[in-house]
């Protein structure tokens, strides 16, 4: 139970939901130990289990150190995150997750995954930036189909190191790259009140079946590496490998161009990238055109468009072939399907007409002649046992029928007289209806006046609704609106930056007009006059704000003013 409860801690600090220095404490409290003996708990499991996965969980060697440990008293090896490029990233993302654009955006879409890759822009904002229109920089990809894309691309940025161009990837003799059976040592042991700490988990053992990890996964996962991972490997597989075989050689004969040894294989290397999906045309012909000495090839212009044509032939051919398989292997699996299904109700008949012939001949040894005679099974003799005397039948008497009915007259007694009101008077004559007015061409209010407590009634005039676009709402924005779009000023200037967004994705000049529209709104004009209060006298914007609320004037308060100076910056961006 207690390596359950520690299970689930260290589980909160791999996914960075508590931190190293919470450990002890959480310990404490969920074994109900001493703080002492919580704290060499600690020790021990920051050395032998986040120790060696330091690079992926934060600093454990400070965090040993701090609990008066010693990093080099635990085993040296550390697991490490693999490195990057951001560029390297995304193609494989792409490879893995194909979207489907036009050849004039590949490009771009790999610039706004990149930039994400990077950290230069949040999962929204790579969502809008690819959900935008071309003409504004945008990849024009559905919405969710751009989610799908960020999420999966998130993912594995959460799982590598991103590195730079400039940066070298090393690998010192003390780290080891990450493989597919990390060992992992075992849980370490509760220490009690009568064992000293020193002699806890002095003796790593190197069982794979530690935190996590039970002999019974291991024996699933050999399962599934013998059973089950050799009958997903269909011939498609080997077939597509041909095909690339076969396409790489075409394109090979069809470039008329002298090549050294190591050259030719540089370019059977850059034409199997194309034909695998891994590149794209645009970036195909640019490593063509490239100097060799960056890793080019160095082509003219001609010899880069015939080499180009050729490549495109093939893959086009490899697609249309590949397209032909899938169709040709969903035919089959459907008719292999209603060929089961129709068997197995065949079969299923047979046999229950089968078991009906068997048991209707049995009853009367006659067979059908479509079913052969079943032999009948073996005679078992019965024991004797005496047969019960037949019951001896009893004479039925007669049963006499009943009297006759007699209806018997009876008599009923006389009803009582009932009196007869007088008539009623008769009614007063009806009034003749109203004749209605004739109706007035004159447009009448038809919605109740509001009436407030201890006011006059409101006019229609102060109720008056209007239709108005995302501009006007801008233009019109007073600063009663301004705060009930939002308590929190800074929400309320992201809910208007949004609005701009919405604007420019249908054109930049909207947002342009959104903008204007926003400078020219009554709160706007506040802003405005709070800030030239603040600059012509000098002064401070919370003494400004105070002095327009002591005159009575309506005015923004300072946390508003400098939310809404946010966002004029980032406007002007």
């Amino acid at each position: 139970m207690s390596s359950l409860v520690v299970s689930k801690i260290l589980n909160k600090i791999y996914d960075a939901e508590a931190t190293l220095n919470d450990l002890p404490k959480k310990l404490e409290i969920a074994l109900n130990v001493t703080p002492e003996v919580a704290k060499q708990m600690a020790l021990d499991y920051a050395g032998w289990e986040l120790l060696p996965i330091s690079s992926y969980v934060g600093d454990v060697d400070s965090f040993i150190r701090s609990l008066g440990g010693n990093p080099h008293d635990y085993p040296s090896e550390r697991i490490i995150l693999k490195d990057v490029l951001p560029q390297d990233l995304v193609a494989e993302l792409l490879h893995e997750h194909p979207v489907n654009v036009p050849a004039h955006l590949e490009h771009r879409l790999r610039e706004i995954l990149e930039s994400q890759v990077r950290g230069v822009r949040k999962d929204d904002e790579t969502v809008t930036r690819l959900t935008r229109a071309e003409k504004i920089g945008g990849a024009e990809l559905p919405r969710e189909e751009a989610e799908k894309i960020v999420e999966a691309l998130a993912a594995k940025v959460a799982s590598v190191k991103i590195v730079s161009d400039n940066e070298a990837i090393t690998i010192t003799d003390n780290q080891l790259p990450i493989t597919n059976n990390i060992p992992i040592t075992n849980n370490p042991l509760p220490i009690t009140d009568n064992q000293s700490p020193t002699t806890v988990n002095q003796q790593p053992t190197t069982n794979k079946a530690g935190h996590g990890i039970m002999p019974e996964d291991e024996h699933e996962v050999n399962i599934i590496r013998e059973k089950v991972l050799p009958n997903m490997v269909t011939s498609t597989v080997s077939s597509r490998d041909e095909d690339i075989k076969s396409a790489l050689e075409a394109v090979v004969d069809a470039t008329n161009v002298a090549l050294s040894v190591a050259m030719l294989e540089r370019y059977k290397s850059i034409v199997t990238s194309r034909l695998k999906g891994v590149r794209d045309s645009a970036e195909t012909r640019e490593l063509i055109m490239r100097e060799p000495s960056r890793g080019g090839m160095g082509f003219f212009a001609s010899d880069v468009d015939a080499a180009l044509n050729a490549i495109e032939k093939q893959v086009k051919q490899m697609n249309g072939k590949r397209e032909e398989a899938l169709k040709k292997e969903k035919n089959d699996f459907v008719k292999r399907s209603v060929d089961e299904t129709f068997n197995k109700d065949e079969s299923r008949k047979k046999g229950e007409l089968e078991d009906l012939d068997r048991m209707y001949g049995s009853l009367t040894g006659k067979f059908s002649k479509t079913s052969a005679p079943v032999a009948p099974p073996p005679v078992i003799p019965a024991p004797v046992a005496t047969l019960p005397k037949a019951p001896v039948p009893i004479a039925e008497k007669p049963i006499a029928a009943p009297p006759p009915f007699v209806p018997v007259a009876v008599k009923s007694p006389a009803p009582a007289p009932v009196p007869i009101a007088p008539p009623a008077p008769p009614l007063p004559p009806l009034a003749p209806p109203p004749v209605a007015a004739a109706p007035s061409t004159k447009m009448q209010d038809v919605r109740p006046a509001f009436v407030a407590s201890n006011s006059q009634p409101t006019t229609s005039n102060s109720l008056s609704a209007r239709l108005t676009g995302p501009v006007q709402e801008l233009s019109n924005l007073t600063l009663l609106d301004f705060r009930r779009m939002s308590a929190d000023p800074v929400e309320a200037c992201r809910k208007l930056s949004d609005k701009l967004d919405i604007l420019e994705d249908n054109s930049y000049a909207r947002r342009i007009e959104g903008i204007k529209a926003w400078q020219g709104s009554p709160v706007y004009k506040t802003y405005l006059g709070v800030i030239n209060a603040a600059f012509s006298g000098g002064k401070p914007l919370s003494e400004a704000v105070t002095e327009a609320l002591a005159a009575g004037r309506e005015t923004l308060t300072e946390r508003e003013v400098r939310a809404i100076m946010e966002l004029n910056k980032q406007l002007k961006a």
